[in-house]
């Protein structure tokens, strides 16, 4: 009778565990950097809610003089949020957490119904990587 495993046994486990550790480190790393952008995308809410409610008021798209967010600003991650007559950019800052994605800038812009009065949708695009982007902007 034989009791225990043998090191072959042990040595094939902690290969097979080695392997998956490999491949799960760098999935991880991508995954929380995505999940840090994820808070930038939430801290421009503010300001595309405030967009939004100045077209349904107004009838029109507000212009870069008008303040639209003014409580749109720094974050962990967010070095600034501002409405530049077309389009949100929101610059992410050169934080240790999202040190491989680097500091880079989100675009949302409006797109109006047919008759101009309200925002439909809003268009997602920024300036880095597509792996470290978040769902909604891909």
């Amino acid at each position: 009778m034989k009791n225990g495993f043998t090191l072959i046994e042990l040595m094939i486990t902690v290969a097979i565990i080695g392997i998956l550790v490999a491949i799960a480190i760098p999935a991880y790393s991508d995954y929380s950097v995505r999940a840090n952008m994820s808070e930038v995308i939430l801290a421009s809410s503010t300001c595309r809610r405030e967009v939004t409610e100045f077209v349904q008021t107004n009838k029109r798209i507000p212009t870069e003089l008008e303040p639209v967010c003014p409580l749109a600003g720094q974050t962990k991650f967010v070095d600034s949020i501002v409405w530049n007559g077309t389009s949100i950019t929101t610059t992410t800052s050169n934080s240790a957490a999202l040190r491989e994605a680097g500091s880079h800038e989100f675009y949302f812009t409006p797109t109006l119904n047919d008759s101009s009065t309200n925002i439909r949708a809003w268009d997602c695009s920024g300036t880095m990587e597509a792996r470290y982007l978040p769902g909604i902007c891909r």
